[in-house]
């Protein structure tokens, strides 16, 4: 058996192994536009939403089948940088249908997540996160990865901008565990970044210079070979991290530095750089040099940048400017100016509900307002900071070191892959081995189980053999006492009745004695005949009563869906005034009844109730099995068609309703006779 064996064991070894080896793969590229997806001002948007028209109307028109989606993916993918909610809806929907009734789950989470797009450069943040959550969703099902990393990313670039910074520190962190099998996704540029200014948040400077320098050699390694950008996106990803730097170094008071990292940046800058790029190193770069030179034009240069953050309408980027500028005016003691600027920062961020920026700006007002009370303030807006640094710093590290766990682990487990393909033989082998024993423990226990189903088989014959005799010797029991009864009635009470007829035709001169012998006749006469009525009318059994063979019956059945049976009886009931002959066929009807639950109905529960009624006993056998059709009469089979016939004979009222997936119930109204029966 073993030698049989080693080739699909040797087969098993080889798939196996393919399989543990051959990294995934996805069907869909990294969105490079989403990653590097900067705002443009609504002139921009107008024009765009202008240039696109007749193809939008185009797309919108297109049947929605496999062969026009490039069309209206690609409609899509222009339509989400534009104003034209209407239309972007509109075919947002027909993608979503066709990736519904498809079954195409890669383009349900692309529209899921043209979705977010769409909504993040809109700044409704809420709406943003609500579809990055269905599109991890998606890619969840699907166990992609690479998508799943890249969702994550963008969620926590998101948590970033709204304020919630170890939210999103412990997202970048999932992020880049997931991403850690994919070197060649730009992904890994962004997500180091934005876990450097998480930690800056957080004032962990050294370990963000860090984050920022590892995601500066992987950009300095591709930007001339272009292998995992092109050149144009690879230009916009180093301007934004030498800003990062710049910014970083400034924070540290570190201005000479930070001076050279904002100069470095504009060394990329041509005349196509996004102004929001442009204004980021203008903004570093001059606050560097007022730090360097106390010259108040730099200030200027600044609120410069402001204007043309609020231009684009970049409020992320207008609340760390106005916090700048506000640092500035309060470093040349300008009060009124820097708690103007603060001001600015707090009113922009309770239009958009970020609260943390609304905390941080009220902070600033707070420390340098003239108001009673102020050194407590301080010292409380101080502690608040301690406290809430220290609860960040304990609670995000966390996820940090998780990630830098896992990236140690699964550089071992690259190593323990060598070592689990050379022992995979040995194993093999081993389990082999098992399985030859289990099969022959199977087999023996395989033996057992046969011999304990066929002893269960004969037992329920035992049974069934058992309940047969019953049944007949009740037949023949009734048939030999309804003999008796009749010969008692048609030869012995006639025989008296003839005789104590003759005697009163008689003449006697003894009349006493005479009405004496037929007194004592007629006695006897009507002995007889209840002799033989107690006959006909008997009990079903004296050794066993109609309520214990009910009880039996239904003890001993079992079926394939384990049907539990239950009997209830009503105490009011006189199963005396029911004779014989009704009580067998009640029997029958009930065991008919339980024969077509046990093969047809997959019922858990089949109730059996007796019930007392004024003139008459109602039987009631309900299960909650899979029910039938009782709309057509033809589809009953013999089965119910012999409960009608015995209920037909002893003048019973039978009904039957059955619908589909709602179970069966037989009701039988039994009627009492209405006087004793006479010979």
């Amino acid at each position: 058996m073993i030698n049989k064996l080693i080739p699909y064991c040797l087969l098993f070894t080889v798939l196996f192994t393919l399989t543990y080896c051959t990294p995934e793969k996805t069907r869909i590229k990294t969105d490079v536009d989403q990653l590097y997806a900067v705002q443009y001002n609504d002139k921009h948007k107008d024009s765009l939403a202008k240039s696109i028209n007749s193809e939008v109307k185009v797309a919108l028109e297109l049947s929605n089948t496999h062969h026009n989606r490039k069309i209206i993916d690609s409609t899509l993918q222009k339509l989400r940088w534009t104003y034209d909610s209407i239309n972007f809806k509109n075919l947002s929907n027909k993608a979503i249908k066709y990736a519904t009734d498809k079954d195409d789950k890669y383009i349900l989470a692309s529209t899921y997540n043209n979705l977010g797009m769409y909504y993040h450069d809109l700044y409704q943040l809420d709406s943003t996160y609500y579809y990055y959550l269905k599109t991890e969703n998606v890619y969840k099902s699907l166990k992609d990865t690479l998508k799943l990393g890249e969702t994550r990313f963008y969620q926590a670039r998101l948590l970033f901008e709204m304020g919630l910074f170890a939210e999103s520190e412990s997202s970048v962190s999932q992020s880049l565990s997931l991403l850690y099998n994919f070197p060649n996704t730009p992904i890994h540029y962004e997500a180091n970044q934005l876990m450097a200014l998480c930690l800056m948040e957080r004032k962990e400077y050294s370990e963000a210079e860090r984050y920022l320098k590892k995601a500066l050699d992987l950009m300095l390694k591709d930007i001339n070979k272009n292998k995992v950008l092109d050149q144009k996106r690879a230009t916009m990803a180093i301007i934004m991290l030498y800003g990062n730097l710049s910014e970083l170094s400034y924070l540290q008071k570190k201005y000479p530095e930070a001076h050279n990292y904002a100069l470095q940046g504009q060394k990329y800058i041509t005349k196509n750089t996004h102004p929001m790029l442009v204004s980021f190193l203008k903004n570093n770069l001059a606050k560097s040099n007022f730090r360097l030179t106390k010259e108040r034009k730099y200030i200027q240069e600044v609120i410069d940048g402001y204007k043309s953050d609020s231009v684009l309408k970049n409020n992320f980027r207008m609340h760390y400017a106005s916090i700048d500028i506000a640092e500035l005016y309060l470093s040349e003691n300008q009060i009124k100016k820097a708690n103007e600027w603060a001001k600015k920062s707090y009113n922009n961020a309770v239009i958009h509900n970020v609260i943390p920026y609304q905390i941080t700006a009220l902070e600033f007002l707070l420390l340098n307002d003239s108001y009673e009370m102020q050194p407590q303030v301080k010292q409380l807006i101080q502690l608040r900071q301690i406290v809430t640094a220290e609860d960040n710093q304990a609670r995000n590290r966390f996820a940090r070191i998780a990630y830098e766990t896992e990236v140690i682990e699964q550089e071992n487990d690259q190593l323990k892959d060598i070592i689990f393909i050379i022992s995979i033989g040995g194993v093999t082998l081993v389990f082999l081995l098992i399985i030859g024993i289990y099969r022959f423990k199977l087999k023996t226990k395989s033996k057992e189980l046969r011999l304990v189903r066929a002893q269960k088989k004969a037992n329920d014959n035992i049974n069934e053999l058992i309940i047969e005799r019953n049944l007949i010797a009740l037949d023949v029991k009734k048939k030999e006492r309804n003999r008796i009864a009749k010969d008692l009635h048609d030869s012995v009470v006639n025989t008296i009745f003839t005789i104590r007829f003759n005697l009163q035709l008689l003449d006697s001169t003894n009349n006493k004695n005479k009405e004496l012998l037929i007194e004592e006749l007629q006695k006897l006469e009507q002995n007889t005949r209840q002799l033989s009525h107690d006959l006909i009318d008997n009990e079903l059994f004296n050794e066993n009563k109609f309520s214990q063979l009910v009880e039996d019956l239904t003890s001993m059945q079992i079926n394939a869906w384990k049907t539990t049976f239950k009997v209830k009886h009503d105490p009011t009931i006189n199963f005396d005034l029911i004779n014989a002959e009704t009580k067998v066929n009640i029997f029958y009807i009930l065991r008919e009844a339980i024969q077509n639950v046990n093969k047809y109905s997959h019922a858990k529960n089949c109730i059996i109730t007796f019930s007392g009624r004024t003139n008459g006993m109602q039987l009631t056998i309900e299960d909650n099995g899979i029910g039938f059709d009782n709309s057509h009469n033809n589809s009953n089979g013999i089965g119910l068609s012999n409960i009608k016939e015995r209920a037909q004979q002893i003048n019973a009222i039978v009904t039957i309703n059955s619908y589909i997936n709602q179970g069966t119930t037989i009701s039988l109204f039994i009627p009492y006779p209405v006087n004793t029966r006479t010979f």
